[in-house]
């Protein structure tokens, strides 16, 4: 029966593509009816929306508040400019309540088709990835020890395999689809059936233990090869579970390993390059073999691997994180290998988006970028050389950046520094924050005797020092009057530092791994939100240090936070890539939007209107209706 049938019952309008169908749909019936449903209509308007909904299904899981599934959906539809007016007028007709929606959202990929994503998976994630010889499945393995099988074509998951105890590293299929092997961490290959998910045998590198890297599988099916972090291979064969063979002599890890087609031919690529006769099992010298290449690239911070599909028309890729993409092989030109030019992108409390040009320093020739968060207009271009932003005054009239060790209070339009701020003592600095009124800065140093300092930016030259905890200071953020200092360190907690007295009240209690980004102080200097246990936000009063209430509804490690400057709400992001925004005075969320990357910064933008994050290189901005 069609999907369309039910909702007409439900809802007792005609399929066609209105909005109002497809929201109740999905809220009444699943991401997955929604995407059959769509998926039977004709007409290009309709292809957009299962184009869209197909790449974005795994965002439309529950989420709290539930009502915020159908602006995920909205949002996701407004991507498409064939949508893009339908989408704003329903919005129009929707009923008064809290919700956030596209301001400033890079669309997808174009050649996205669909996004694998299994909530059991732990935030390690997805490290390895294979393509069944029919195409008809995929599998992957995890950095905490589990393989799992796929259907490319639905986004299920088809059987999960548990045995190694550490991270699957390879993973390899039989030519006949039958049966699949995995080389972990622990030293082992697992060889699974590829249809039940049933373990068939377990070979132990163990004389001594090494990682297996990389897994091959003969043309025949009868023998596979196992390279080991120290450069050994071993040949296994798959019948009896024996060692056959073991080859040694590469130089470092092994990288990758190719057989020939025929099955006459073993190479194997480390630092160096051997190919082996799979008969004789002897070296073979001066042979034109292909070099195999590895199936994965360092990019933003993340292992990516790939994997073709045997027809050529798709490529699955690990995210990096929980998600398996799958993409066409028009209009993708492969994931690009991080060359330190990808850039990353960092908000701040202030609204200005950091565009960097690396991952740590701007090349002289590529400097870095300071622009509006809400419009992405360009504010400043900042000088080149190692240096890095810091913090802008209040009224713009000056930049701290931090270079050399030191902090430079920068002129943007004479493009001199007013002053450098000594690091004192030893030790180089590593942040910087500048009170409310622009007459302070506060940075904080690695292997100082004097962790945190802050100057009198007049140039009085006065100067006071604070040690906050023997751990190391992480970060700092200066309370709005500029009388205490909410100060992150090495252990993951926060302490508050009262600035006249330079002494630190007592920590925290109940939170997790607080880092600067994790951390905000309300505009009127009261109280304070940091991560907590249990993935929760937690609000204290900054004089008592007590508690006031926990903020519940993420389901992933809460990265960063950021309260309004009414100072009524709370909004949070996390690994997952979510984004919550909670009253100040509720423990429920009142609005939600999930994202497909891992999301690190959250700021509000200076009017309220909306909330700007970041994470994996981008930034994206959501208006936001209290």
């Amino acid at each position: 029966m069609s999907v369309w049938n039910g909702v007409e019952r439900l809802t007792g309008v005609s399929a066609d593509l209105n909005l109002g169908v497809l929201d109740r749909l999905l809220n009444d019936l699943g991401p997955e009816a929604l995407e059959s449903a769509v998926n039977e209509l004709d007409g290009p308007v309709a292809a957009a929306a299962a184009r869209a909904v197909a790449a974005a299904v795994h965002l439309l899981r529950p989420v709290s508040p539930a009502y915020a599934c159908s602006d995920v959906l909205l949002s996701r539809l407004a991507l498409e400019p064939a949508l893009q007016e339908q989408v704003e007028a329903y919005e129009k007709t929707l009923p008064p309540r809290s919700r956030l929606s596209n301001r400033r959202v890079p669309a997808p990929h174009p050649a996205l088709r669909r996004v694998l994503t299994d909530p059991d998976l732990n935030v390690w994630g997805i490290g390895s990835v294979a393509i069944a010889p029919d195409g008809a499945w995929v599998a992957t393995g995890t950095f905490e020890g589990c393989a799992r099988t796929w259907d490319p074509v639905t986004g299920r998951v088809r059987t999960v395999m548990i045995g190694h105890r550490g991270g699957v590293n390879h993973i390899a299929i039989a030519p006949d689809g039958s049966w699949m092997a995995t080389g972990g961490v622990d030293g082992t290959v697992r060889i699974w059936d590829a249809t039940t998910g049933e373990a068939r045998a377990v070979l132990c590198h163990d004389d001594p233990p090494q990682r297996v890297q990389r897994v091959a599988i003969a043309p025949d099916g009868t023998w596979l090869a196992a390279g080991d972090y120290d450069g050994t291979v071993r040949i296994w064969a798959v019948a009896s579970d024996t060692l056959r063979m073991r080859l040694t002599g590469l130089d470092g890890v092994v990288n990758a390993i190719a057989v020939a087609a025929d099955g006459s031919r073993l190479t194997v690529a480390a630092r160096d390059v051997r190919t082996w006769d799979t008969t004789t099992w002897q070296e073979v010298e001066g042979q034109d073999e292909p070099v195999p290449t590895e199936d994965r690239a360092w990019v933003g911070g993340d292992w990516v691997e790939r994997a073709v599909a045997p027809d050529g028309s798709w490529v699955a890729t690990t995210a990096g994180c929980r998600h398996l993409q799958i993409w066409d092989v028009a209009g993708f030109d492969a994931v690009p290998v991080d060359d330190g030019e990808q850039g990353v992108a960092t908000v701040d409390r202030d609204g200005l988006l950091v565009m960097r040009h690396d991952r740590f320093y701007w090349p002289s020739a590529s400097p870095g970028e300071v622009r509006a968060a809400d419009t992405e207009e360009l504010v400043w271009t900042l000088p080149g050389g190692p240096c890095r932003f810091g913090a802008a005054a209040p009224d713009r009239s000056w930049i701290a950046l931090i270079a050399d060790g030191q902090v430079r209070i920068w002129d943007p339009v004479t493009g001199v520094d007013r002053a450098v701020l000594s690091r004192g003592r030893g030790g180089y600095a590593k942040g910087v924050a500048v009170t409310a009124d622009g007459s302070r800065v506060v940075a904080w140093w690695h292997g100082s005797v004097d962790p945190i300092v802050m100057w009198d930016v007049a140039g009085t030259g006065s100067r006071s020092t604070f040690k906050a905890h023997r751990t190391g200071v992480t970060g700092v953020r200066v309370a709005p009057d500029g009388s205490w200092l909410a100060v992150t360190t090495n252990d993951w907690h926060v302490r508050i530092v009262d600035v006249a007295t330079g002494r630190s009240r007592r920590p925290l209690k109940g939170t997790y791994k607080c880092r600067l980004a994790s951390v905000d102080i309300a505009p009127d200097g009261t109280w304070l939100a940091v991560p907590g246990e249990n993935r929760t936000v937690l609000l204290f009063d900054a004089i008592t240090v007590k508690r006031r209430m926990a903020l519940y509804g993420h389901t992933d490690e809460v990265t960063a936070i950021a309260i309004s400057p009414d100072s009524r709400h709370v909004a949070a992001v996390d690994e997952d890539g979510t984004l919550l925004v909670w009253r100040a005075s509720e423990a429920e969320p009142v609005a939600a939007m999930r994202t497909d990357v891992k999301l690190d910064g959250c700021a509000w933008l200076p009017d309220g209107s909306g909330v700007c994050v970041t994470g994996a290189g981008q930034s994206m901005v959501y208006s936001f209706t209290p």
